[in-house]
């Protein structure tokens, strides 16, 4: 029995070294305190973690290194007083355990924990969410994150404020009121990228829809999702994305294409033939008129022709003109051209031309606007032909009338009474009127010609009333 007893002794011994060994060893700190927190025992980690590794720890009150301890709470986190040689705090996760010891006195273990870097890594984190989060909000871009399994999403305030939904409780549907605010005319769409996202069948979806909100009405949203798997399962977990409101910018958009659609057809189907060049002066895009000139009139088949092609003889003018505008930053000119063609007629082109603003590439294009004037050129002669010889006829038989008149009124043998007399002197007059007529209708035509300068005075207002008088009296 004697043999058997100290054998047993022995194992105990062995024993409890062994778990000495162990909770000296252990990576977590373990400390044993009696009823009122004195240090009874504590392993390295532990003098590490409370003291730097100073050994004179057993012995003194737990409260001097974790002030705010609780002795009756089981798991809590605290600050550890003059841990860090740094001075930064030093915080523990600790778990406690009351238990008796063999002569029934009553006794704490302590196990303590070091979460300093956790705890910081996940005070980086915040942070980082925080700028991360405003950022996003004051670029009124929304973010949002669906749980697969329950529906519930977690959203941003930006994506709560394109909602309508500021100030609305945090057990709030967000989900169920989002899907209920699709227009229905884009809803079967949305929900079919989604279900295709989730399926695995495409890895990202960006789409722009329609949601009514109440009183803010119907707005554009775009939105690009990803889904995330479990990390475990390998399934749908998650659906994580941005969204933001591109009303304005939709809006802007649609007005600019039908702007744009609007300056293509006035461009097609205007009166004039209009021609949009590069600033390598080849045709980017003719209209109606143009084609048919550029056919009928110039022989040119090809629907990107050169200006020097379109111009001919006159490409040297024009080029020259469309030179001072890109150097000067004029916006337009004007000028009328004789194109001659091969083998028939000239026709005269009136051309405007205007300097575009640059699209972005830093390249210069042209509109031009050509009008076919040979007709009115044409017109022009033949008024002028006619002007010549109505006169040349008319002014023959005026000089011939106004002679005789006068050679009557020389006459001092002639029988005539006054009466009659007058009525020649009245003859004479309109001869005269009728000449100086005949040569204002020249001069009109040297004046729209260019040919005739002007000399204004004053005249007396009174005797062109006489004349005038004088002139209609016999036909009072």
């Amino acid at each position: 029995a004697r043999f058997l007893s100290i054998k047993r002794a022995r194992d105990l011994l062995l024993r409890e070294r062994q778990i000495e060994a162990m909770l000296q060893n252990a990576l977590a700190g373990i400390l044993t305190l009696d009823p009122d927190g004195t240090i009874v025992s504590a392993n390295a980690e532990a003098r590490v973690l409370l003291a730097q590794g100073d050994q004179k720890i057993v012995g003194q009150n737990i409260l001097q290194y974790i002030p705010d301890l609780n002795l009756s709470q089981q798991l809590q986190r605290r600050a550890v007083n003059g841990a860090s040689l740094s001075g930064a705090a030093r915080y523990v996760d600790i778990g406690l355990t009351r238990w008796e010891a063999t002569n029934n006195e009553s006794r704490l273990t302590l196990i303590l924990q070091d979460v300093t870097e956790q705890r910081r890594a996940q005070k980086s984190l915040k942070e980082k969410e925080s700028r991360w989060s405003k950022a996003m909000n004051n670029a009124e871009i929304g973010v949002f994150e669906v749980n697969l399994r329950t529906g519930k999403s977690f959203v941003s305030e930006a994506w709560l404020a394109q909602m309508g939904l500021v100030g609305t409780p945090p057990d709030f549907d967000t989900q169920a009121y989002f899907l209920s605010c699709i227009v229905e005319d884009d809803k079967a769409e949305f929900l079919a990228k989604d279900a295709a996202l989730i399926a695995g069948k495409i890895h990202r979806v960006v789409q722009d829809f329609r949601v009514l909100i109440p009183g803010k009405g119907i707005r554009w949203l775009h939105s690009e999702a990803e889904v995330l798997l479990d990390p475990e399962t390998h399934e749908p977990s998650r659906m994580i994305g941005t969204q933001s409101d591109v009303t304005d910018a939709k809006l802007s958009k649609d007005a600019l294409i039908a702007s744009e659609e609007r300056f293509r057809s006035a461009f097609d189907i205007a009166p004039t033939a209009n021609l949009l060049v590069d600033d390598l002066y080849f045709t980017i895009q003719m209209n109606v008129g143009m084609r048919a000139i550029a056919r009928t009139k110039l022989g040119i088949k090809s629907n990107n022709p050169s200006l020097e092609k379109i111009f001919g003889n006159a490409w040297n003018e024009i080029k020259a003109e469309l030179g001072i505008l890109s150097r000067t930053g004029e916006t337009m000119f004007h000028k009328e051209i004789e194109r001659q063609r091969t083998g028939g007629r000239s026709i005269w082109l009136d051309v405007r031309a205007s300097l575009l603003p640059e699209d972005g590439s830093g390249r210069n294009s042209y509109l031009l606007q050509i009008l076919d004037t040979s007709k009115f050129r044409l017109i022009d002669q033949v008024k002028s032909e006619i002007i010549a010889t109505v006169s040349h006829e008319l002014r023959t038989p005026v000089t011939s009338i106004k002679g005789a008149s006068d050679i009557l009124t020389a006459s001092t043998n002639s029988a005539l009474s006054d009466v009659e007399m007058r009525l020649i002197d009245i003859i004479r007059r309109n001869a005269v009127r009728l000449t100086e007529l005949i040569t204002d209708i020249l001069d009109l035509e040297a004046i729209q010609s260019g040919q005739l300068v002007l000399h204004l005075d004053d005249v007396a207002a009174d005797t062109l009333v006489s004349e005038t008088l004088e002139t209609l009296m016999p036909y009072i």
